[in-house]
């Protein structure tokens, strides 16, 4: 595994660089280390043999993560397009520090795209009255509760395809990640007997990553 439950949000500009310094180590490519704890481990590790990843005869594949640890991609989860729309505007990380929620930017770009920067186009289609695409920013939980809106089918329509895309996103940053320094071994979906969503399925496989 990459590295189950620590990944920064997938559109965070901390996260590439992120999965891409996981990968570098597994495969034998130490990163720099960040501060003076990585440091002290990176010490230790060098202690260690390891094989390299890349070419490893007793590897057969590799799997990116746990689905019950990818929140919202399991059956079952809250529906990821519903929890961008009404998520805060920063979220608060284990840690106890504050990130912006990139998540949110990354829908209301979507939003942008599909309806022509337009927000009169996505107010009849979702039959909402934002003044200004920012004005999403302030949604919560208290004014989207539901998935569906009675009489406005693109509602859901348009947070199902920001599902899959977000389940697409993730499949190809982690193919571009473990690509880059292995190519030999086989890479697993996530699912560990544990069903995705329709709407990650289909991101899965148009990613044709696993």
């Amino acid at each position: 595994g990459i590295g189950g439950g620590k990944f920064p949000d997938i559109y965070n500009p901390d996260y590439l660089p992120f999965i891409d310094g996981r990968m570098g180590k597994v495969s034998g490519v130490i990163q720099p280390p960040q501060d003076d704890k990585e440091v002290e481990d990176e010490e230790e590790e060098k202690k260690k043999v390891k094989p390299k990843l890349p070419g490893n005869q007793w590897v057969i594949c590799l799997f990116p993560d746990q689905m019950d640890e990818l929140r919202g991609f399991k059956d079952g989860h809250e529906h990821l397009g519903l929890a961008a729309l009404t998520g805060n505007k920063e979220i608060s990380r284990a840690n106890g520090t504050k990130v912006k929620n990139y998540f949110k930017d990354e829908l209301i770009k979507f939003l942008k795209t599909k309806y022509n920067n337009t927000i009169t186009k996505l107010n009849l289609a979702w039959g909402t009255n934002f003044t200004n695409y920012e004005a999403i920013y302030d949604q919560g939980p208290n004014n989207f509760k539901e998935i569906e809106r009675k009489g406005f089918p693109a509602f859901k329509t348009d947070l199902d395809a920001f599902e899959e895309k977000i389940a697409y996103d993730y499949a190809v940053s982690i193919k571009n990640a473990v690509r880059k320094y292995d190519k030999d071994h086989i890479l697993l979906s996530p699912n560990m007997g544990r069903s995705p969503k329709e709407n990650v399925m289909r991101g899965f496989i148009k990613a044709d990553a696993f």
